[in-house]
């Protein structure tokens, strides 16, 4: 879990929208490499405590059409934000689908929440 710093000059629009907006943003980045024909499918966010500490996740798969990798043609996309007593915190996961060991390890940092630090 790492602090939100929201843009200044933009308030913080809550952990609703914000994990929405990050994943819309890790989606629309220009860090997929020689990936072509992406799409963003089945998203879904919904409210999570975790620690004790409310938030909201979103979910994403995003699906190349065309990828030089050789496990996968999908990534799993997880991004947590929780309104932490230190302000807003996010937690970001970007999985290698049918990879079982990313997923494993994935599955892992997330249940290790414990809120920011």
């Amino acid at each position: 879990m790492g602090a939100i710093e929201w843009q200044p000059g933009f308030e913080y629009p809550g952990a609703e929208a914000a994990s929405k907006t990050i994943t819309n943003c890790f989606y629309s980045a220009n860090i997929w490499g020689d990936t072509k024909g992406r799409s963003l499918d089945d998203q879904v966010t919904e409210p999570v405590t975790i620690a004790g500490m409310p938030g909201y996740r979103t979910t994403g798969i995003v699906n190349f059409s065309h990828s030089p990798m050789e496990l996968t043609s999908a990534t799993e996309l997880v991004v947590v934000v929780l309104e932490t007593d230190q302000g807003p915190s996010v937690f970001v996961t970007e999985t290698a689908v049918g990879v079982e060991a990313h997923e494993e390890a994935a599955d892992a940092a997330y249940e290790s929440l414990t809120g920011i630090s």
